[in-house]
C-alpha cells in the first residue's frame, strides 16, 4: 500500500469528468434547437451549452466519481508491510481537492457567466436572422428589390456562410440595378475643395461664393467657419452680407424661379429658429422639386442633423420593431422623498451600432403624497446618451409626429417628449423580467451593481440569495469532495471482487449520492433565503461562514476517522 489515495481516484475522477462532457455533448448536439439557432451555430451551440451543463452537474458528478473512486481504490498491504496510516494515504487527496475547488470557483465565476453570455447572444442572434430573412422574402415578394438587398445584406452579416442568402441578395442586387431608372450626375460647382475642420478653408470656400452670387452657399460655408471658429469676425461678416442678400430675392428670369428662392429663404429662416422639422419638410419639398439644387442638398442634410437631436423618423424604429430584443423591462428610474416615478418598457430593440429603439413606454410620477404628477403613453422611443426621445415624425412628408399621449397630468414643453433614465443598456437588460439575466453575471458583477438594481426595483433578497448561493458553492464543493471520500472509503471493497450485492449496488451508489449532492445544494439555498430575508445580507454573510467552517470540520473529522486497514 505505497501510492496515494489521490493517485488512486484521479483516473476515476477524469474517466467521469471525460464521461460527462461527452454525454452533454452528445446531448446538446441531439436536441439542438434549430428553430432558434442557426444552423451554422449547431457545433458551437453543442460545445458550450455541453460545458454549461457540465458546470451545473459537476458537483453531482463530482461527488459520485469521488466516492465510487475510493470505494474501488482499495489495496491490500504486503506480507510483512505494516499498513500506511490513512492520513499519509489521503493527504494528497485533500491538497487536490482544494486546488479543484479552485478550478471550479474560476471556472464558475469567470467561464461560465460569458459562456451563458454568449448563448444569449447566439440566440438572439438567431432570432435577428429569422426576422431578417422573413423580412427579404417580403421585401421580394413585393418587389422592394432595395429593401431585399439591405435585409440581405444585414442577415449575411449574422450568417456569412449562407448560400442560400447570397444567392438571393445576388437576385435582388441584379433586379435592384434594372429596376432604378438612371440618374444624372450633378456637375460640382467649381472651386477649392473643402476640409470642414479647418475655419480657414471653409472661409476661402464662403468668399469664393460671394464672388460667384452663390448667398445660400456663402451663408452655409461662412457659418460653418464660425462653427469651426468663433473668433472668425470674417466669416461673421459673410453670414451678415449673404443674409442681407437672402432678405432680398433677386430678379428671376420666371416667377417660378423667384418662388423657389423665396422658398428656400423661408427654409433657411426655420433652420435657424431652431424649427428643425419645419424646415426639414420645407428643404425636403425643395430637393423633390430640384434635386440638383446644391444648397438644398446642404440644408436638408442639417435640418435633418438638427432634427435627429430632438426626434427620430418613425420608419427607423418600424423597420426594427419585430426585431427581437430585451422585454418586459420594469423598474423604478427616480424614488425619493418627493418622488416616485416608475417605468415600464414593453420592448427593447439593441442595434450593433450602439443604438436602441424603444416600443410601449409607459411612465408614471407620483407626489410625496402618493398623487399622480403625470402619466403618459408613448409607442415609440430612441435612446440617446442617457435619454429617450420620443417624437417620432414620418419622413416622407408632413404629418402629425408620434409623440407621447399624457393621460394624466402634463409635463413642461421641453420635457414632454423626453424622458431621462437613471439605468444604462447593462442595467435595463438585467431589470427584465423576461430572462434570467443574474446567470450571466458574475459575482464581481452582481456585486458592483447590487446597490443600483435594487435602487431601480429589483429585490435586494433575490440579488443577495444569488450572491450568498455562489459564495457557498465552492465550500459545498469542497466539502462533499472530503465527505463522498470518506463515505466511498468506509465502503471500499476489500477483496479482489464484488459480490453479487455489490454488482447491483455499485451502479446505484453514483446515481443515490448525486441525488443527495442535490439535495444538500438545495437546503443550503433554503437556508440563505430565510437569512438573507429575514435577517438581512451582512448576518447571512457571517452565518454562512460559520456553517462552512463547522461543516468543512466534520468533514475532515470523518476523513481523519477511517482506517488504513
Amino acid at each position: 500500500m505505497n501510492r496515494s489515495l489521490l493517485s488512486r481516484i484521479l483516473p476515476y475522477l477524469l474517466g467521469f469528468y471525460a464521461l460527462a462532457l461527452a454525454a452533454f455533448f452528445l446531448y446538446s448536439l441531439l436536441t439542438f434547437p434549430g428553430g432558434q439557432y442557426l444552423a451554422s451555430l449547431r457545433w458551437e451551440y453543442a460545445a458550450k451549452r455541453a460545458f454549461i451543463l457540465f458546470m451545473d452537474y459537476l458537483i453531482p458528478v463530482h461527488v459520485a466519481a469521488v466516492a465510487v473512486a475510493a470505494s474501488l481504490s482499495w489495496e491490500a498491504p504486503r506480507p510483512g508491510e505494516p499498513p500506511q496510516p490513512f492520513s499519509r494515504i489521503a493527504s494528497s487527496a485533500v491538497v487536490a481537492f482544494l486546488v479543484l475547488t479552485v478550478a471550479y470557483a474560476a471556472l464558475a465565476e469567470g467561464v461560465a457567466p460569458r459562456t451563458r453570455a454568449r448563448l444569449d447572444e447566439m440566440s438572439y442572434a438567431s432570432r435577428t436572422a429569422a426576422e431578417l430573412r422573413r423580412q427579404e422574402d417580403a421585401a421580394a415578394r413585393r418587389g422592394d428589390w432595395n429593401a431585399a438587398v439591405e435585409a440581405a445584406d444585414r442577415y449575411l452579416q449574422l450568417d456569412p456562410g449562407n448560400r442560400s442568402m447570397i444567392e438571393q441578395r445576388l437576385a435582388a442586387k441584379t433586379r435592384a440595378a434594372r429596376q432604378a431608372a438612371p440618374a444624372a450626375t450633378p456637375t460640382p460647382a467649381a472651386g477649392p475643395s473643402v476640409d470642414e475642420a479647418d475655419a480657414q478653408a471653409l472661409v476661402e470656400r464662403a468668399r469664393y461664393y460671394v464672388s460667384q452670387k452663390d448667398w445660400f452657399s456663402a451663408h452655409y460655408y461662412a457659418q460653418a467657419a464660425v462653427a469651426a471658429d468663433p473668433r472668425r469676425r470674417d466669416a461673421l461678416e459673410i453670414m451678415s452680407q449673404a443674409a442681407a442678400a437672402l432678405a432680398a430675392a433677386p430678379a428671376a428670369t420666371t416667377p417660378t424661379q423667384s418662388q423657389f428662392f423665396a422658398l428656400k429663404r423661408d427654409a433657411l429662416d426655420r433652420l435657424e429658429r431652431g424649427d428643425a422639422v419645419g424646415a426639414y419638410y420645407a428643404f425636403q419639398s425643395l430637393h423633390g422639386q430640384n434635386a440638383d439644387d446644391p444648397d438644398v442638398s446642404r440644408y436638408l442634410d442639417q435640418a435633418a442633423a438638427a432634427l435627429r437631436r430632438t426626434s427620430f423618423f418613425l420608419d427607423e424604429a418600424r423597420r426594427v420593431e419585430l426585431l427581437p430584443g430585451t422585454q418586459g423591462i420594469v423598474f423604478l428610474n427616480r424614488w425619493d422623498a418627493e418622488s416616485a416615478e416608475a417605468v415600464a418598457i414593453s420592448k427593447m430593440v439593441e442595434l450593433p451600432d450602439g443604438e436602441a429603439y424603444f416600443y410601449g413606454i409607459e411612465a408614471i410620477r407620483y407626489d410625496a403624497d402618493g398623487g399622480v404628477t403625470w402619466h403618459f403613453t408613448a409607442p415609440y422611443g430612441k435612446r440617446v446618451e442617457n435619454a429617450v426621445l420620443m417624437s417620432a415624425v414620418d419622413r416622407g412628408g408632413p404629418s402629425v409626429p408620434v409623440q407621447p399621449l399624457y393621460l394624466q397630468g402634463a409635463r413642461a414643453p421641453a420635457e414632454r417628449t423626453v424622458l431621462r433614465l437613471q439605468p444604462g443598456a447593462e442595467e435595463l437588460r438585467v431589470l427584465s423580467s423576461g430572462r434570467p439575466a443574474l446567470a450571466s453575471m458574475n459575482l464581481a458583477e452582481m456585486w458592483r451593481l447590487r446597490n443600483r438594481l435594487a435602487s431601480y426595483g429589483l429585490a435586494r433578497q433575490s440579488l443577495g440569495v444569488e450572491m450568498s448561493m455562489r459564495l457557498v458553492m465552492p465550500f459545498a464543493f469542497l466539502v462533499l469532495s472530503i465527505l463522498a471520500t470518506a463515505l466511498g472509503w468506509a465502503l471500499r471493497l476489500r477483496t479482489g471482487r464484488l459480490s453479487a450485492a455489490g454488482v447491483v449496488l455499485l451502479p446505484l451508489l453514483p446515481v443515490v449520492l448525486g441525488l443527495l449532492s442535490l439535495l444538500y445544494l438545495h437546503a443550503h439555498r433554503l437556508v440563505i433565503g430565510f437569512t438573507v430575508i429575514g435577517f438581512g445580507l451582512s448576518t447571512a454573510f457571517i452565518a454562512l461562514a460559520v456553517l462552512q467552517v463547522v461543516l468543512l470540520a466534520v468533514s475532515l473529522a470523518l476523513l481523519a476517522g477511517q482506517s488504513s486497514r
